[in-house]
């Protein structure tokens, strides 16, 4: 990219512009000028029309108003190739001021390379002299929805000129549109450095705290408001009113989501209460299972109901009035939870002809109470099929059931209409529980815990593990403030109030809003926007850790950091909160290219060399590091891991190892190791490999070691690429796979070696209704896997260590337990989960975990690791440190068979 940036600059410096500057920007909205040609005050560089490159306007998707600016390119692409549509403005009103050009911009990129910018260029007298330029490379446009892209810098005050425009990279389309060109003010000026006073800091924090819980628990927020430019904004208010109190602040900025009267009475509202329930956590990607939304409490959250049901024949009662009904007692245990009494009529077909229901909510927990049903059975009706139904969360008993018809009191249709005829418990004679019900968390039983006569009755009740807790009506959670005044945030409305209040117009959520990572309102707001994801949906957060505090000290540090480099420590530090190995927040722009030219493991608390180049003083694989930089290497650990999440020590060790020689900071390091005669020895070493040239030794992603054994690396090959591959595979006598680090497949390919079908245990995805994780719920998913058998080899290998981690753990634990394969190696790591994403503002992406993993015997995954069937001890040994020892005892037991 530094080559683009020249032959750029060059291009812009190098080739004469074909008309004189305007004396201010014009027609920035691209609405002044013909379809399908140049908008006026706007033209095509000499140098851009030489190659090809083209501009008009266009009423193709624009983001406001006719038209947008299109600039195109097509024909032979060749490297290197750069165009530009622009204009030039007298550039003597902005000397000595900031400047800010802003755009909506989308693309569609046609060649191998290629991207959209804008740019904004000074020139100063005939260019001898060479004045601001940028084009921020590092942000580029290869999308076709709109997104917003500004350029700021100080005009010199010398300038004459100053060119800005969109610019083309390769071949494609890319279009402009909803432009502007202004002086930064003085509040604007001076957000990007400034000191934080103590009561800038405490109404951070506390808007911190309510931001989170209005954002995502709120029912008058929705999740497709524009949350980044309302939490921009409200920081630059914040900064803006330094002497303000919290409380003036606060109104202000969440004037719509705040009570600050309570309801005028304490009625409930019969049309429900709305409350926002998150399954997972709040996401804009599909997937199966994680998505957030707005209930009414009022009604059930489970998919279907409870419904125990018997089947009897009617047909000589068709056309006559009957009863259905029940004795029951119990305890419903949510609002939307209820009794139903429900007969469904089939002609003699089984085809449905009538259906009737009558609800009832006032259950007594202790005395048993009378529920029926009245009616007329349909004229063609042959069978009727009458149900108890449990709606929602609770646990009821029913006994004394009847059926009949009027003028025969005395004869009651039902079998088994007391329950005593049972076996084991088990609801097997006459009654039943409907599958789907059972696949939705309830469960019917006979009991002899209530009777009303004989000895048992029935017991229908839905699973607690699985319940929804939610919040009740006008639930509001109270948040102290710094100076310990309090303010309610509601978290539950009623639906008569959502439907009769408008929320006004906010200015919070108006307005372009762009994020750079350099710009310390951005760095702020993304902070916050952070400590509140993990805050609220984390459910790895350590307990032990005050939220509030740790969030103030990083408000401090994210003050004194100077770079965008510098802010992504102080988001890493916010991940070290988390006891996931899977958690990190990444940057495409701060990804490493190079790192130091060693690879090191850690044995039993101590650090050794795996594989060095270049060493000038014989440093070697082997050799134990004792220091780095002259500091013990326990304390660079200890200090370094801070930086890093992690769940063991293992994991601190290795995340942290790997921080130090491919994230940290340092260019050179000095390391003193100990060699096997104990002597010691001090190198240093520059950061200067790339990061493929040296790394762990494995036979390739697919490789056929012999024409036996079939080896897949499950670390490097995506589900389709093992999917391709299986499909297109003769058999093989034995299969390896290798689970060691992150697994890029799921569990389902085991199906392949088995004719069972597996059921395998329990995911459980935590539902969040309230903030900061209070009255964590859990819905479970069980699951399973389908066999299929489409190979029957010898023998099948997993390869596991402590970097089997995630759904690594989960495929070595299926494995086991159905005895599809050995295990080879040593304990897994004690994190499985499946690993998900999340987006922040200015390209961040945070790595995490979500799910509990819970075997097949209900015990949790976490925490305990999978440990093997044919464990390999690992020593510090050089053998041990160069050759992969399982791998090869895998390959030993395969050529011993």
């Amino acid at each position: 990219m530094r080559i683009h940036y020249l032959l750029l600059l060059f291009f812009l410096l190098t080739f004469p512009l074909r008309t004189q500057p305007l004396p201010y920007p014009y027609n920035l909205d691209f609405e002044i000028g013909e379809k399908g040609k140049l908008p006026k005050g706007w033209f095509v560089p000499s140098y851009a029309e030489k190659l090809g490159y083209g501009a008009f306007l266009t009423d193709e998707e624009p983001k406001s108003g006719r038209y947008c600016l299109e600039l195109f390119r097509e024909g032979k692409y060749e490297e290197g190739m750069y165009g530009s549509v622009m204009q030039s403005i007298d550039a003597k009103p902005y000397r000595g001021k900031m400047v800010r050009f802003r755009a909506y911009i989308r693309a569609e990129i046609h060649s191998p390379q290629g991207s959209a910018h804008i740019w904004v260029r000074e020139r100063i007298g005939n260019d001898e002299e060479t004045g601001f330029f940028e084009y921020h490379q590092d942000q580029p446009m290869v999308l076709r929805q709109w997104e917003v892209r500004e350029v700021k810098g100080r005009i010199s005050p010398n300038a004459e000129v100053i060119n800005f425009g969109l610019l083309l990279l390769g071949n494609g389309r890319a279009w402009i549109d909803s432009a502007s060109f202004e002086v930064l003010s003085d509040n604007e000026i001076q957000s990007i450095n400034f000191q934080l006073e103590q009561r800038v800091i405490d109404n951070l924090v506390d808007f911190a705290k309510i931001f989170g819980i209005v954002r995502y628990f709120n029912p008058f927020s929705e999740q497709n408001f524009n949350w980044d430019c309302f939490l921009y904004n409200s920081i630059k208010f914040i900064l803006e009113n330094k002497e303000q109190a919290s409380s003036y602040i606060l109104r202000s900025v969440f004037k719509d989501f705040l009570f600050f009267e309570k309801p005028s009475n304490n009625l409930i509202d019969t049309s429900g209460y709305l409350a926002w329930v998150h399954f997972g956590y709040t996401s804009d990607k599909q997937h199966p299972f994680i998505y957030s939304s707005k209930v009414n409490i009022f009604n059930p959250i489970r998919k279907y109901q409870g419904i125990v049901q018997q089947v009897i024949n009617v047909k000589e009662f068709a056309g006559k009035d009957f009863e259905f009904s029940a004795f029951v007692q119990g305890e419903l245990l949510d609002y939307s939870s209820k009794i139903l009494l429900a007969v469904r009529f089939d002609d003699v077909n089984n085809k449905q002809i009538g259906f009737l229901v009558k609800e009832f909510k006032n259950i007594n927990k202790k005395e048993w109470s009378k529920v029926n049903l009245l009616g007329t059975i349909p004229q063609n009706a042959h069978f009727a099929k009458p149900a108890i139904i449990l709606v929602g969360d609770g646990n009821i008993f029913a006994d004394d059931t009847y059926f009949g018809v009027k003028n025969n009191t005395q004869l009651n249709l039902l079998q088994n209409e007391s329950f005593e005829t049972s076996k084991d418990s088990l609801l097997v004679y006459n009654w039943r529980l409907l599958d789907v019900s059972a696949q939705n968390g309830y469960f019917a039983f006979v009991s002899k815990i209530k009777h009303r006569s004989g000895e048992k009755s029935l017991n229908l009740y839905s699973d607690k593990d699985s319940r929804i807790l939610l919040p009740s009506p006008n639930e509001t959670i109270k948040v102290i403030l710094k100076d310990l005044k309090e303010l309610a945030i509601p978290i539950t409305i009623s639906v008569t109030d959502f439907l009769s209040r408008k929320l006004q117009k906010n200015k919070f959520f108006e307005g372009d809003c762009f994020y750079d990572l350099n710009d310390k309102v951005s760095q702020i707001a993304i902070l916050i926007d952070f400590w509140n994801f993990l805050a609220h949906f984390n459910i790895y957060l350590k307990q032990d850790i005050n939220l509030e505090t740790f969030l103030e000290k990083l408000i401090i540090e994210t003050e004194q950091v100077g770079n965008g480099a510098e802010f992504l420590k102080v988001l890493e530090r916010l991940t070290s909160l988390v006891n996931d190995n899977l958690v990190r927040i990444v940057h495409k722009d701060y990804a490493t290219d190079f790192g130091f030219p060693f690879l090191w493991k850690s044995i039993n608390g101590k650090v050794f060399l795996t594989n060095i180049k270049n060493s000038t003083k014989g440093i070697e694989v082997g050799d134990e590091v004792i220091q780095i930089n002259g500091i013990p290497i326990q304390k660079v650990i200890d200090s370094l891991s801070q930086f890093v999440a992690y769940s063991s020590d293992d994991w601190k060790y290795m995340k942290t190892l790997a921080y130090i020689r491919l994230l940290s900071s340092f260019d050179t390091l000095e390391l003193t190791v100990k060699k096997s005669d104990g002597s010691m020895v001090t190198e240093k070493f520059q950061k200067n490999i790339v990061t493929y040239e040296l790394v762990e030794e494995r036979p390739e992603r697919f490789q056929l070691l012999n024409e036996k054994v079939a080896y897949f690396d499950l670390t490097r090959l995506s589900e389709k690429e093992l999917k391709d591959i299986l499909d297109t595979l003769k058999h093989n006598d034995y299969f390896i796979f290798d689970l060691r680090g992150i697994v890029l497949t799921s569990e389902q390919f085991l199906g392949l070696f088995t004719d069972k079908v597996i059921s395998y245990g329990t995911w459980k995805l935590p539902v969040f209704a309230f903030p900061f994780q209070k009255n964590v719920s859990w819905q479970t998913i069980n699951c399973k896997i389908n066999g299929k058998s489409l190979f029957n080899p010898k023998g099948v290998y997993f390869l596991i260590d402590e970097r089997t981690v995630g759904i690594g753990e989960v495929i070595a634990d299926i494995a086991k337990r159905n005895k599809i394969g050995k295990l080879v190696g040593t304990k897994t790591a004690g994190n499985p989960m499946e690993m998900v994403s999340k987006d922040f503002p200015a390209g961040l992406k945070l790595y995490f975990g979500t799910f509990k993993v819970v075997d097949g015997g209900g015990k949790e995954l976490y925490g305990s690791g999978v440990v093997p069937q044919i464990p390999v001890a690992l020593t510090k040994s050089k053998e041990d440190l160069v050759k992969d020892k399982i791998l090869q005892k895998a390959l030993y037991l395969i050529n011993t068979n």
